[in-house]
């Protein structure tokens, strides 16, 4: 049978992070563990290179691919990662020109012809949902039968680009097989979350839906649309018995972008828990919604003991222009509810949205302050390929629209009215005044609990005070080379 080797490219923490580098952590790609396990199931040979986790640069990469002579490689990618793909998939051209390189991910989504003319070492991408048509377009290469019957793809024929009909949707995601967490490095020694993101190890990642009802310009519904699927209660507690069963988890870190979005499916896994005897300690994340006294204990006995929201702006105007969909008052009220059931509450904001001015980000940062977090989060705000806003970005102020700066740290929008300095001593604002209060260090040192933690947090502290109170900042670049002006025009 033929062998595929999926590869995750190598991000250095600075890649992800920027100024954070010191603190940041590495999450295992759950994408190519769905695809590995429906290939492996296939017949296929399969194997996982995660050069990140693995610190691999593409040279190293493309030589274990070189020595294993796969038939097929598939590569994921953002839109941070998608220059190192195409490096990487040069490479193996160069070592290996028999093999098909297949890229896939959110980026080619978004901008699958643009992509391809910019870096011309891809052979076919998969557009959308992978796990349906990777298969199919492996079994049409090894029939050698025509590509253009293949849903959701694209491909070079005769100096022309070629993009397939559209792949439906999953419908029934419980027919898909469980990850392939065993062809990862070691998933119970090198991945971990961040420090506040978890209270056991070893800690199990899982994603249980795909899709998002919510309407915000800043995300990217290319792959997944607004239609939200869900894997049901008795699949999840598969999965998590599994984690348990094979890699001896403690902690399970729900990553959906809406894990509360079904009640009922919540209640029935109440009741999956304590008829399997599950413990498990979990967090997970949830837009702003109503949480009301019964379900939050349902959470807390079902071990949740963190839950954390994108709250982004503590200014109405923005809010709305957001299509967040919640007001200021929703939003108190839902984090006053988790706190006073025992489960803490973390918050994601940005800085530097289209419309912000000196005065919203000034409200944000009080709001910040007032509301009942535990922990929070700022990023900057970054228009990505996908999103409502990456095509009317420039409308709002200047946009540095290269591919490998965006990463949420990197200030590569700046609105009118305000500068990139500006923007940065805002951060660092919101930062000093939410975590130099003494109830918020009282929380970190309370996190404690093995010499993993008390690292994490002193690598986290050293790399939170180079950030504040550093005297200078590196001014935004304004020329572009000219593969970077090929990028954007």
């Amino acid at each position: 049978m033929s062998k595929i080797i999926f590869v995750n490219p190598p991000l250095t923490l600075k890649d992800r992070y920027g100024k954070f580098n010191l603190g940041g952590t590495v999450m295992p790609p759950l994408g190519l563990t769905n695809l590995a396990a429906m290939t492996r199931e296939k017949g296929y040979h399969t194997k996982i290179i995660d050069g990140e986790i693995m610190r691999l640069d593409e040279l190293s990469i493309a030589q274990a691919i070189a020595e294993e002579r796969p038939d097929y490689v598939g590569i994921t990618a953002v839109t941070l990662s998608i220059a190192k793909a195409a490096k990487i998939a040069g490479l193996i051209k160069s070592l290996v020109p028999s093999v098909k390189v297949i890229i896939g991910g959110p980026h080619i989504t978004a901008l699958p012809e643009k992509t391809f003319r910019i870096f011309k070492n891809f052979d076919i991408a998969v557009l959308g949902e992978g796990d349906i048509t990777v298969c199919e377009l492996l079994e049409a290469l090894d029939r050698n039968s025509s590509l253009s019957d293949v849903k959701g793809i694209m491909f070079w024929r005769n100096n022309e680009l070629v993009i397939t009909q559209p792949r439906e949707l999953i419908a029934d995601l419980d027919k898909l097989p469980l990850p392939a967490w065993d062809l990862l490095p070691d998933l119970r020694r090198l991945y971990r979350p961040p420090i506040n993101a978890f209270n056991r190890f070893p800690v199990g990642y899982l994603i249980t839906s795909r899709g998002c009802y919510g309407r915000c310009i800043y995300c990217s519904r290319a792959v997944y649309k607004n239609k939200v699927r869900l894997h049901s209660a008795e699949y999840i507690v598969k999965m998590i018995k599994d984690l348990q069963n094979r890699f001896r988890v403690k902690e399970i870190l729900f990553d959906d972008d809406e894990f509360l979005v079904n009640r009922q499916r919540i209640e029935r896994l109440a009741e999956l828990f304590n008829t399997h005897k599950i413990r498990i300690s979990w967090s997970c994340l949830s837009r702003i919604k109503k949480l009301d006294p019964d379900l939050l204990r349902t959470l807390k006995k079902m071990g949740c003991w963190q839950i954390s929201f994108g709250i982004e702006s503590g200014d109405q105007g923005i809010l709305d222009f957001l299509k967040k969909d919640t007001t200021l008052t929703q939003i108190e009220s839902t984090l006053e509810a988790a706190q006073k059931s025992g489960i803490r509450t973390k918050g994601f904001f940005m800085i530097g949205h289209a419309i912000d001015t000196h005065e919203s980000i000034k409200n944000t940062i009080r709001f910040a302050q007032k509301i009942a977090l535990n922990d929070l989060q700022s990023s900057v705000f970054t228009p990505l390929p996908g999103s409502e806003i990456y095509g009317i970005a420039r409308q709002y102020g200047t946009f540095d629209e290269r591919w490998e700066k965006m990463n949420y740290w990197n200030i590569v929008f700046v609105p009118n009215g305000l500068t990139s300095e500006e923007l940065l001593r805002y951060q660092k604002e919101l930062f000093t005044k939410f975590y130099f209060r003494a109830h918020i260090i009282f929380f970190y040192m309370m996190m404690i609990r093995n010499p993993y933690q008390l690292a994490s947090i002193f690598r986290a502290f050293t790399a939170f005070l180079k950030f504040i109170f550093s005297q200078r900042t590196k001014e935004r670049t304004t020329e572009l080379s000219y593969h970077e002006e090929s990028i954007t025009s």
